[in-house]
């Protein structure tokens, strides 16, 4: 998807119920009983830092620490928006 939108960024396929995420509104890619697949949110930058990969997204993210909040650039469908997470620690 974001190769063909021409974006690079990290795809958001599951949020969890109750976590920072889904109080954030992050949006999951959907997969309905008919097999359509509904693209989700794809995360472009933390505070205006791009992310381009997994990898990236995790690099950034050790810049700060739980209770922290950043602002994430999303692409949701073919626009941009900002997104506030207050981070909260991982499940293992």
């Amino acid at each position: 998807m974001t190769e063909r939108l021409g974006r690079e960024g990290v795809a958001v396929l599951r949020v969890a119920p109750g976590s920072a995420a889904a109080i954030a509104g992050l949006q999951p890619v959907r997969v309905r009983a008919d097999g359509t697949i509904t693209p989700g949110d794809v995360i472009l930058a933390i505070n205006g830092r791009s992310v381009d990969s997994v990898a990236r997204l995790l690099s950034r993210l050790d810049d700060y620490t739980v209770g922290d909040t950043v602002r994430l650039t999303v692409l949701r469908g073919n626009s941009e928006r900002e997104v506030t997470v207050k981070l909260q620690a991982g499940s293992q």
